[in-house]
């Protein structure tokens, strides 16, 4: 069976327009048997790529969301002292700092 055979004949014009739906715009252009033009085989390329590029997405999404959730903010933002309601991950680094600061000071002063 070709491609033109795999299409209905269309229906009979009444006078109105619809739009074709979104789902088979996607399949005909999708579709490597139907015909294209330079344009639409550039569109083909760019949807894969952005379906690949959302699916890469997913995934890091999925693995920082694993990984958000084995975090503690709540307990970090005690142990920070941090007022409540305080957003926990941007006050993470700065505290490492400061008792990086001071962990290095002291190790100085036991070394006079």
């Amino acid at each position: 069976m070709n491609y033109k055979e795999s299409i209905p004949p269309a229906p009979a014009w009444d006078g109105s327009y619809q739009a074709i739906p979104r789902a088979e715009l996607l399949r005909q252009i999708m579709d490597c048997r139907v015909p294209k033009t330079e344009r639409e085989w550039c569109a083909v390329r760019e949807i894969e790529e952005l379906r690949r590029k959302v699916g890469e997405l997913e995934r890091w999404k999925a693995e920082m969301l694993a990984v958000y959730k084995a975090l503690d903010a709540q307990a970090i933002g005690e142990e920070l002292m941090l007022p409540l309601g305080t957003d926990v991950f941007p006050c993470i680094l700065p505290a490492i700092k400061l008792l990086k600061a001071r962990s290095f000071a002291s190790v100085a002063l036991k070394n006079l």
